[in-house]
């Protein structure tokens, strides 16, 4: 697969998006506070067929915000969790789509806060532990993460 506008990427895999902004309680508090932060719900744990919380503990498994919010509103459809499943499905086994993607998602996003005169962030780890070193892309065999890409915008986790 091979990125390359955000109707493709829609029409190939049926998701509507990666990732969003400010669509969580918490981060819908973020407008208050003239901030907009972009943010990706993955699979957590290994749900997908792939860990994505590789320290996890059985507390931690437990206490899991997966079926919480809206995903707790939507369990009889299940429609949050098969898309969180397909998106990490994407970035292990399609990276270099995932990661055009998830770029295009950003650049937007940030346009999007730059002339609304807000703060721009992003949390890349909502329900998921990946190190910001594994959202890479490469080009002409250089491997560059997301902190590399944009290192005037402040990335933040829990």
């Amino acid at each position: 697969m091979e990125f390359k506008s955000l109707a493709q990427a829609k029409r190939e895999t049926g998701l509507s998006y990666l990732g969003s902004v400010n669509n969580g309680a918490k981060h819908a508090k973020a407008y208050k506070y003239k901030e907009m932060v972009y943010t990706i719900y993955l699979a957590p744990a290994n749900i997908s067929g792939y860990e994505v919380c590789p320290g996890r503990s059985a507390e931690c498994t437990k206490a899991c915000l997966n079926e919480s919010g809206r995903n707790r509103l939507n369990k009889n459809l299940n429609t949050i969790n098969k898309s969180r499943i397909k998106k990490t499905r994407l970035f292990f086994e399609e990276k270099e789509f995932f990661m055009g993607w998830l770029i295009h998602e950003i650049n937007a996003a940030r346009r999007k806060a730059e002339f609304n005169g807000y703060k721009f962030s992003i949390r890349l780890n909502n329900t998921s532990d990946i190190s910001p070193e594994e959202f890479y892309v490469v080009k002409n065999g250089i491997k560059t993460n997301i902190l590399e890409l944009y290192p005037d915008i402040q990335f933040y986790d829990y």
